[in-house]
């Protein structure tokens, strides 16, 4: 069992120490995805995907001229199947494509993660300067970094949601987590 006290305190502290130290927990997030997602080899596949994607336009290219030609695909409808064919191919390619590009997080959007960082943790140090350290401010902060709590026996997994400048309730946090299991999604932080 756990007491509404102790997950209260331990909220708090997880929060808190995100506040404190903003980078070491986006650096922790960082680490924890490269940990589970092979770059190099998503990377690699990347490419062949989309090496896949070029040669298919050019599988219905070859396919326009021979039928312009007149060397083949002049029965009713054949040319139409081959399209349709190659474009079915392409789609599922475009698919795995797109699949692999937003699990790879690049250079621009993990600085804008951590801008969005700091911007959140400068407001609320602010707000912690302003008033004291009391129940009502902390249950504030922590409902507006807080997206779920999830228990387990062992341990207790914060996940956090960070909203960027506009108020945007996308998460722009970062997938990682203390208590050794991995975030929900690439883009989903835990403490």
């Amino acid at each position: 069992q756990l007491s509404g006290a102790i997950l209260e305190t331990e909220a708090w502290r997880k929060v808190r120490e995100f506040i404190d130290k903003p980078e070491k927990f986006l650096e922790r997030v960082n680490k924890e995805e490269r940990r589970h997602i092979d770059v190099e080899k998503l990377n690699r596949r990347r490419e062949e995907l989309f090496q896949d994607i070029v040669d298919l336009d050019k599988q219905y290219e070859r396919a326009c001229v021979l039928f312009e030609d007149g060397m083949k695909y002049q029965g009713k409808g054949e040319l139409r199947e081959r399209e349709q064919e190659i474009k079915r191919k392409k789609s599922e390619k475009q698919s795995d494509l797109n699949d692999i590009c937003n699990l790879l997080l690049n250079e621009e959007q993990k600085k804008e993660r951590l801008a969005t960082a700091k911007t959140l943790v400068k407001k609320y140090r602010r707000v912690l300067e302003e008033s004291a350290e009391d129940f009502a401010t902390q249950t504030e902060i922590i409902r507006a970094f807080v997206r779920r709590v999830v228990i387990y026996p062992d341990t207790v997994r914060l996940e956090l949601l960070l909203r960027p400048q506009g108020g945007d309730s996308t998460d722009s946090g970062g997938g990682g987590d203390a208590g050794g299991s991995s975030g929900d999604s690439p883009r989903g932080g835990a403490l």
